[in-house]
């Protein structure tokens, strides 16, 4: 199992969707391939703090919170 680290510095996994040190919200990002923190940007957008993309969290996951994947939202920050 491949694992990475939160932005805090904890150990995170794949299957993630908190960090359970730092509380933060926890995304895929498959474009980027790698797990990263996420930062609320309102409307449904997340910035993730591994490349600075702007994402929207799948359905499964927006809707059902049974995974953790983000979908590109291509829109720039602060749109």
């Amino acid at each position: 199992m491949k694992t990475y680290t939160c932005q805090c510095g904890a150990r995170i996994h794949f299957e993630n969707s908190l960090c359970v040190s730092c509380q933060r919200e926890l995304g895929f990002l498959p474009d980027a391939r790698t797990l990263s923190a996420l930062n609320p940007l309102g409307e449904s957008r997340w910035q993730a703090s591994a490349n600075g993309h702007n994402y929207r969290k799948c359905r499964n996951y927006h809707q059902h919170n049974v995974c953790n994947w983000m979908i590109p939202c291509g829109c720039e920050s602060g749109n």
